[in-house]
């Protein structure tokens, strides 16, 4: 039924915003970006291989949600990573390079897996999809190696509550303004 692609691309969409929001709350547990783009990539690369696994549609769908979810988690967070750690005059240049290679590697992926799904079938595009994702996970623990300022939650412990800075981006508009007099009234 074509009412069923609709359902589940409306739930692939809350299951992303449930990622978003949650970021907040899951760094608490946590003193690290890295902890968050290691688990978010290995729950996307399981996921996706779930999916091809999966003999049923229900499992499938549940997968596929989890993958979605923990990109929801991740694009925050790696936002949040890169412009902490790059220098303000550099920023708009790497941000720009960033979204050029992600838009650049989804259209690849997709053409990609997408004739591997028509030659091959649609599990084995997931299973691949899911092999590419994984590759994320050892880039993921050079960037923890570094032990780079930007790693940390604003100053931030596991546990403590308060806001991380997650989703880094308001807060990080604000960090190179200089601030403005306040005008004296009559003078």
């Amino acid at each position: 039924a074509v009412w069923v692609a609709g359902v589940v691309a409306a739930l692939v969409a809350v299951s992303t915003i449930a990622g978003n929001s949650i970021v907040e709350w899951l760094s608490r547990f946590c003193g690290r970006r890295t902890t968050l783009l290691l688990w978010a990539s290995g729950v996307m690369a399981a996921g996706a291989v779930g999916v091809g696994l999966a003999g049923e549609f229900w499992i499938a769908l549940v997968a596929l949600l989890a993958t979605t979810g923990a990109l929801g988690v991740l694009g925050p967070v790696r936002q949040a990573y890169l412009h902490e750690s790059i220098p303000s005059a550099q920023r708009a240049t790497v941000v720009s390079f960033d979204s050029m290679m992600s838009s650049a590697g989804g259209v690849g992926g997709q053409v990609g897996l997408g004739a591997l799904s028509r030659a091959r079938s649609i599990e084995a595009g997931y299973l691949a999809t899911g092999v590419g994702l994984a590759a994320v996970v050892p880039v993921a623990f050079l960037l923890r190696r570094l032990a780079e300022p930007a790693d940390a939650f604003a100053g931030k412990r596991a546990g403590c509550q308060g806001p991380a800075a997650a989703q880094g981006l308001p807060e990080m508009a604000a960090v190179d303004s200089i601030p403005r007099q306040p005008e004296t009234v009559g003078a």
